[in-house]
């Protein structure tokens, strides 16, 4: 039984009020059993996760492509393939580990150039007009062109289509941070007379044209016969330049001495030499070149540089032995003259000399000469192999390798520093390869006599380790260990270094100090107007770095400061901005940089001045200076790890201590590497792409990671050099950057992109008026705009191509990684103030600009015109990649308003919700073809077909994917719908496996989605083969930091998924690997933290720590039943999912751990708590003397379903559905027993229904309104009718009033009445209860709506009427309890003992009854009223008999169990009853309570 109490009530059992499995009551069931359940939430044992190299960037090899933008061989490609990136968001660096001339690259993420400057104001690269018109209305002609079916409508979209300009702009790098160590030895360079230098004398017809990655950043070039001269002093010659299909012949004379020939060829070859002209006396010479056109008509010559030879030139001829060169083996001459190859004049002689693989072992060839070292030439070919060297007398020979993909003559070997005299060169060839050599050219320079030797470096390690965010250089040389450390700090902002230098252990020697110049230069581009204009300061040992970009005017200031524990600092005084740091053992160096950056439309400046901005960046060095080195340290790593260390992943490896990373990387390609070896590798890569991720973007940052992430090695424009400007591209990279922020437990990661999205709105909203005529004056927020890149500073439009810069469907997909921070924290605050606005908004664009076409087969949709698919194919009217996009806005948009609704009602009106869905449902985003596919365009039939033929453009094995988004990243397709992920599997498999880093990432996530897990390691396999540099960066190529994100990602999506609205653990796990291992730290949606292990390829035990609370349901794998205990191994109720083996879904609390563990039999727990709870009071109900008052017919309804619930109860195979069922139902009869039916609805219905009038409606639908009216009316004219009948009447009536067709427009009339009266009520609105106040404001203003509202129909006003007027008798009147309330305590102040029986019983049956109505926060004033006038008619009463002096019974007071019982046996049933009925009121009050809610 319920017990009340004054003021306040407890209850025994929370009490149900549905039968849905959500609400079960999950407090965790204490079962005899039970024992402390072993949480799998312990981090998993992972290997140390370091990446290391045996050599110096500079001694290392180049295996990957260099890629567009990026020339073979450069330094940005050595940079990029084997450089170690650290980095703190705001800056980066990255790390040669050079012996030398230690070499970092420094960058600030936000230094770029482009966007507005002091001259130029912003713009956004929109373009206004088109031939006359505005562009708005010039968008709406194509889309009339494409939806009228006009032939020209592809061409039309050509012009849609933003500006190239410098505003458009791109990321800089800052500069560079060296070390040199052999400050002394200055380096010697080749003699080059740059295309550029004024020592060439040009004739007419040549032409300067900018080429970045060229010596001296240009080439000249001739279209027609030129020439020119020029004089060198040296020993010869070589021209560098372009052989290509276009180019003609020359002629190259040198004192008399004459060479000719072609410079075509059918492939472009650049950086090759042309001629060589060599074997002159050392002295002047004159050089004269002239470009001949050749039979074909070619003329055109194109040159990079000449190369002055020094010392003599020894060519190689077996045929002509001399003193010089002898042959032993079977060595020949290939007359390439006589062959007619058209780069005979390129070698010595216009020969080679060569030996086969057949012959070459055994095969040697000696060469002496004197001089001080030598450049050995040869041939270079996918035909050609392996040979070896020595000079002198050395111990060792020296192998080299002479295959490349591409035939050429190169430079093979270079020797210098010898002793000045005669050497020996031996050459010897090795079993199975072909080498070709041309000769050697000799150097006479010398060595500086009073240089200090160095001894062999030794023990040489670089590496960056991944758990603590730390690069290292460490190695042994001049009796010294030296070591050094570099780290980013993001609490400090500063990157920092330590350097060192002690005794080598065992060593006898003296060992060397560190002694190094530091200096801190910027990149300079070679396009002048792009650079820096910066001055260098030396101060406090400290390196200044001021000044501001010459493209924007952009601030920049940056500071290094070196801190040393002994030895000196002194400035260099013949070198700007260089420090000495001499004598020491110990040195610290940091560094610091900022710009006045910041996104605020228009300016994107923060209005700091120079002085500043130098204060801001030298107060953050002076702090952490001031800090020290290793609390800096400790507090960098601590900020990390507290991140990196919430997810720990074992795959089954195992530390790879015995090879480099190149060395793991060439083995697993080769299939050399073990099953752990690779684990070790693919976990590597995992937890890199975490690394990368936390180094940068942090939550604080003005910008998200761009292409590059943080780090770039060059400067200039965009393309040129910088590839793509490493900009924000939304057509998947800017997306796939934050693909694992939040599953891997990353989310503060994600927050500058949240603030960057943010700041596209408002330069997004001018582009959205320039090209879609969207109205966004006056503040308006009617919709913003970005397409496929866009930069720091706003840039929304289009690019300047139609192929592949229109993308309006670019902001629908960024949205969805907004989005995520709400799915996967609930953090509905967030929601509401940062992520709903921009949804919201977007979805005002969207609900703008799309028009519904029909297609051939009569299906209607809604689409975007016009419309590109990523790209390739033809230009539409919508396609799939749109469609599917703008889905999930839609979809993403009505799950946030019910999440906003559920926190506080009303948030988003059910009308937008409404809206919303129309357009959702519209779009009809996905239909299978004929090939059993997704198509890509509405009308393909099969595979690149239409009925019309083939699709146009169409490239079946594209990199992009992107009609495959609602599969991967959105949640449209899923595993649980068959017919569209098995079409998805059919479009991957179609699409191939083959594409660039990026491309490779993302066919892992989406095959991971469709469940196949062997497939989706097939790739994982292929990404590590084919997309990753040495230093594990993703290869594009060029580098793209994107890859490395997606790799991440998509094994995070084969352990563990959520898209689908419940938690699947393992969902994609491969067959023969990984086959034993576990992962912890893993985030799903509703910030659930999930753990899993697993052997065999299956789950064995997850963890689950619930940060929200609420329902979670899980797929546990392959299992067929689960079991759930709370963290003190308590069971916790289940349900099932019906159809699904392993899936359950379980209530959560806030901050408790779950461990899920097979069962062996059906693991749901059915509670059947609640409906004991509610038997037992039925019970007692029944057996209450009220019963005995209860007619018939509820008596026999509610005696069958005690039943039933009885039967239930003891049933022990029965289910949770069933439980719930016979809860409900006895519930439902139990309400019964105390209310014969409720009419208050029926009754207002009916009044609504007196009001219509007969000659306003068809006689058709007028009938059976009538008929239901009157049933209705005879119903509440029956006093004892039953609530089901009394239900019935009121449906009927409502279904018939619904139906009642209206002869003529909307007659208001009524309404307008209604809202007079309305308004009234509105006046005094504080009267009345809050409760029944919001809904009859709703009512009111949705009359007010249908009365403006010129289009409404009757069924429209009539609806409001009623609602009003419903709302209207739903008002209630705040009721007043004082009297009551006096009368109560009045009552507890009396000594009933001190009365009669009769009033003691008398005064306390009233006192209880009070007390309920009391409780009662929905009580009526009647009821109130009622219950003062019985408790003071009591209290009258007793007061009257005292007064009398009448006064007799016992002499101590019962208690309330005590009262009760004595009241029953006295045959009093009002008085039995109330304690029941206070009961029942109770429960009714909690229905009531849970309905609200």
């Amino acid at each position: 039984m319920m017990k009340w109490k004054k003021h306040g009530k407890t209850c025994v059992k929370k009490v149900l009020g549905g039968t849905m499995a959500a609400m079960l009551a999950v407090s965790g069931v204490n079962f005899p059993d039970a024992t402390v359940a072993q949480a799998a939430s312990t981090k998993p044992d992972q290997d140390p996760m370091k990446i290391r190299f045996g050599e110096p960037l500079s001694k290392g090899k180049l295996t990957g492509s260099s890629g567009n933008f990026t020339k073979p061989g450069s330094d940005t490609d050595w940079w990029q393939q084997l450089s170690l990136p650290i980095g703190n968001s705001y800056m980066g660096a990255n790390i040669y580990g050079e012996v030398e001339k230690e070499h970092l690259t420094f960058n600030q993420k936000t230094l770029w150039n482009g966007g507005p400057s002091e001259t130029q104001p912003y713009t956004g690269g929109n373009i206004s007009t088109v031939n006359g018109q505005s562009m708005s209305d010039y968008v709406k002609s194509v889309q009339n062109a494409f939806l009228t079916g006009d032939s020209n409508a592809s061409n039309m979209c050509e012009k849609l289509v933003g500006t190239s300009s410098r505003e458009y702009g791109a990321y800089q790098g800052w500069g560079d941070i060296y070390l040199d160590f052999d400050r002394e030895e200055p380096q010697e360079e080749e003699k080059i007379i740059s295309d550029t230098s004024d020592e060439i004398k040009y004739e007419s017809m040549w032409h300067p044209y900018p080429q970045p990655d060229w010596e001296g950043g240009s080439e000249h070039y001739t279209n027609e016969p030129g020439k020119f001269t020029v004089s060198f002093e040296g020993t010869g010659i070589q021209m560098i330049g372009v052989k290509y299909n276009e180019m003609g012949n020359f002629k190259a004379t040198v004192d008399g001495k004459e060479v000719t020939g072609s410079m075509y060829s059918a492939t472009k070859q650049t950086g090759v030499v042309l001629f060589e002209i060599s074997g002159l006396e050392q002295g002047t010479h004159t050089l004269t070149f002239e470009s001949i056109r050749d039979d074909a008509g070619r003329a055109k010559t194109s040159f990079d540089y000449l190369k002055v030879l020094e010392g003599e030139t020894i060519d190689w001829n077996p045929t002509v032995e001399g003193e010089k060169v002898k042959f032993e083996g079977s060595w020949a001459r290939w007359d390439r003259a006589a062959n007619n190859e058209n780069d005979a004049d390129s070698w010595f002689g216009k020969d080679e000399v060569y030996v086969d693989a057949a012959n070459a072992e055994g095969a040697t060839l000696t060469c002496k000469f004197t001089g001080t070292g030598f450049e050995l030439f040869g041939a270079k070919s996918s035909g050609l192999g392996k040979f070896q060297y020595k000079v002198d007398d050395a111990k060792e020979w020296t192998e080299v390798n002479t295959y490349a993909s591409a035939f050429s003559r190169a430079s093979l070997v270079n020797v210098t520093g010898l002793t000045k005299g005669e050497h020996t060169l031996t050459i010897k060839g090795v079993k199975g390869n072909k080498v070709s050599f041309d000769g050697i050219v000799t150097t006479m320079k010398e060595e500086d006599p009073d240089k200090e030797e160095h001894t062999e470096t030794t023990n040489y390690e670089r590496a960056l380790d991944i758990d603590t965010a730390l690069a290292t250089v460490s190695y042994d040389r001049d009796n010294t260990h030296y070591y050094r450390e570099y780290f980013a700090s993001y609490p400090d902002n500063v990157i920092a270094m330590k350097l060192t230098a002690e005794e080598l252990a065992g060593s006898e020697a003296e060992m060397r100090p560190l002694e190094f110049e530091v200096s801190f230069p910027v990149d300079q581009p070679n396009n002048a107007s792009l650079g820096k204009d910066v001055t260098y300061t030396v101060e406090d040992n400290s390196i200044v770095v001021a000044g501001k970009m010459k493209d924007n005017g952009l601030k920049m200031n940056g500071r290094l400061k070196v801190v040393t524990k002994d030895g000196e600092v002194t400035p260099v005084e013949e070198k700007e901005g260089t420090l000495l740091v001499s004598d020491a053992t110990e040195v610290y160096i940091y560094v610091t940089a900022d710009t006045d950056y910041e996104m605020t439309y228009p300016t994107y400046r923060t209005g700091e001045s120079d002085a500043e901005l130098a204060s801001d960046v030298k107060a953050v060095m002076d702090n952490a200076v001031e800090k020290g080195y290793d609390k800096v340290k400790e507090d960098a790593q601590e900020d990390y790890k507290n991140i990196y260390d919430r997810v720990k992943i074992d795959l089954g490896q195992e530390e790879v201590t015995d090879k480099t990373i190149d060395e793991l990387i060439k083995a697993y390609k080769d299939g050399n590497a073990s099953e752990e070896e690779r684990a070790y590798l693919e976990t590597m890569i995992f937890q890199y792409g975490r690394y990368l991720q936390i180094s940068s973007t942090r939550e604080g940052d003005k910008l998200p990671a761009n292409l590059q992430g943080v780090w770039l090695d060059c400067t200039g424009a965009a393309n040129s050099p910088v590839a793509w400007g490493s900009d924000y591209h939304m057509n998947v990279n800017l997306q796939m950057n934050y693909w694992p922020t939040y599953v891997t437990n990353m989310a503060e990661c994600a927050e500058p992109l949240i603030d960057y999205v943010e700041g596209l709105r408002e330069p997004g909203r001018v582009t959205a008026s320039t090209y879609f005529g969207i109205d966004n004056s006056d503040g308006k927020q009617n919709g913003f705009m970005a397409n496929t890149q866009n930069t720091p500073f706003g840039w929304t439009c289009p690019g300047w191509a139609f192929s592949w810069g229109w993308s309006p469907a670019a902001v629908p997909w960024i949205l969805q990684n907004v989005y995520e921070a709400y799915e996967y924290s609930g953090d509905v605050e967030k929601l509401e103030a940062e992520i709903f606005p921009m949804l919201e908004e977007e979805a005002k664009f969207y609900m703008s600009i799309l028009k519904e076409v029909t297609d051939a087969d009569g299906t209607k949709r809604y689409v975007t015109v016009p419309a590109y698919s990523p790209e390739h194919g033809p230009y539409t009217a919508g396609n799939v990649y749109e469609n599917v996009l703008v889905w999930q806005l839609f979809n993403d948009c009505i799950e946030a308003a019910e999440a906003l609704n559920a926190n506080k009602a009303g948030t988003v009106s059910e009308e937008q919700i409404a809206e919303w869905t129309k357009f959702r449902d519209g779009l009809k985003p996905i239909e299978v073809g004929d090939s059993g596919q997704i198509k890509e365009w509405y009308d393909e039939t099969s595979f690149g077909q239409t009925a019309n033929g083939a699709i146009p453009s169409f490239d079946p094995k594209h990199r992009h994917m992107s009609h495959l988004l609602g599969v991967y990243p959105g949640d449209l397709v899923t595993v649980d719908n068959k017919t569209y992920m098995d079409a998805a599997k059919v479009s991957l498999t179609a699409r191939g496996d083959n594409a660039t880093g990026w491309g490779i990432a993302q066919r892992l996530n989406t095959w991971a989605r469709t469940g196949d897990g062997n497939h989706s390691y097939q790739i994982i396999d292929q990404f590590i083969k084919t997309g990753i540099y040495s230093n594990l960066w993703d290869s594009h190529a060029p580098y793209q930091i994107d890859g490395n994100f997606g790799f991440t990602s998509g094994v995070a999506e084969m352990l563990l998924q959520s898209n689908a609205g419940y938690i699947n653990l393992l969902p994609a796990m491969p067959d023969a690997h990984w086959t034993t291992g576990s992962v912890s730290g893993l985030v799903a949606r509703g910030n659930f933290e999930v753990s899993e292990s697993w052997a065999d390829g299956s789950l064995t035990e997850a963890t689950i720590l619930s940060k929200n609370g609420g329902t979670c349901t899980v797929q546990a794998g392959d299992w067929d039943y689960v079991e759930v205990k709370d963290s003190k191994g308590n069971k916790v109720a289940v349900s099932g999912v019906e159809g699904k083996d392993g899936r359950v879904a379980f209530e959560t609390v806030k901050g408790e751990s779950y461990v899920l563990t097979r069962a062996e039999k059906p693991s749901v727990t059915v509670d059947k708590s609640d409906l004991q709870a509610l038997i037992a009071y039925a019970q007692d109900a029944k057996e209450a003397p009220s019963y005995q008052y209860v007619v018939p017919a509820i008596k026999n309804l509610f005696e069958k379903a005690l039943e039933t619930a009885v039967t239930v109860n003891a049933n022990e195979k029965a289910t949770q559905e069933e439980v719930n069922a016979a809860y409900a139902a006895l519930l439902e009869k139990v309400h019964l027993l105390d209310f014969t039916g409720n009419t208050e609805n029926l009754q207002v219905l009916v009044d609504t229904a007196e009001g219509k009038v007969e000659s306003m409606y068809t006689a058709e639908s007028w009938a059976p309104f009538a008929e239901a009216r009157e049933a209705a009316k005879k119903v509440l004219a029956n006093a004892n009718a039953l609530q089901e009948d009394i239900d019935a009447a009121h449906d009927a009536l409502q279904s018939a009033m619904n139906g009642l067709v209206k002869k003529e427009t909307a007659n208001k009339t009524k309404l307008e009445k209604l809202v007079k009266d309305a308004e009234k009520y509105e006046a005094r609105i504080d009267e009345y209860i809050p409760s029944t106040t919001e809904g009859f404001l709703a009512a009111l203003q949705g009359a007010r709506d249908v009365l403006v509202k010129d289009t409404a129909t009757q069924e429209e006003v009539d609806a409001a009427y009623t609602t009003l007027l419903q709302s209207i008798f739903g008002l209630r009147e705040k009721p007043s309890k004082d009297k009551l309330e006096e009368l109560l305590n009045k009552v507890e102040k009396m000594d009933l003992t001190q009365y009669s029986d009769k009033t003691a019983k008398a005064v306390r049956a009233a006192y209880d009854a009070a007390l309920v109505v009391m409780n009662d926060e929905d009580a009526q004033q009647e009821e109130i009223d009622a219950a003062v006038k019985a408790l003071g008619k009591a209290v009258a009463a007793a007061e009257a008999e005292a007064k009398a002096g009448d006064v007799s019974g016992s002499k101590t007071q019962p208690s309330d169990k005590d009262s009760t019982k004595k009241a029953a046996k006295t045959g009093d049933a009002a008085n039995a009853a109330l304690p029941m009925m206070a009961g029942l009121a109770a429960i009714l009050a909690l229905m009531a309570v849970k309905k609200r809610k």
